[in-house]
């Protein structure tokens, strides 16, 4: 059975909700931050530029550029570690979006 590819889709502007709980600033790198996400069983996780967040660290905001099978690849700032990529299932995205 052959595996899912990834299909390239317009870009979408998205700002993800985040709990200020789950946000390490300087946990490695003073200038850098890692975020923590959970969906569900899922958890995400990404060092991201301090300066990417809002003071009061609600939300990163990301892009929408694609899919993998039933999943929305989500890309975030990058960091010194590169560019992260969150895959989350399309039906799970609406819940965790700052409206």
């Amino acid at each position: 059975m052959a595996e899912p590819r990834f299909v390239l889709e317009e870009r979408v502007q998205l700002k993800i909700r985040l709990d200020p709980a789950n946000v390490k600033q300087g946990i490695a790198l003073p200038h850098e931050t890692v975020i923590r996400l959970n969906i569900g069983d899922t958890k995400y996780e990404a060092m991201i530029p301090t300066t990417s967040l809002p003071a009061d660290h609600t939300y990163v905001p990301a892009q929408k550029v694609g899919r993998i099978g039933d999943k929305l690849v989500i890309v975030l700032p990058v960091g010194n570690d590169g560019t992260t990529y969150w895959h989350i299932p399309e039906d799970k995205l609406d819940s965790v979006l700052v409206k």
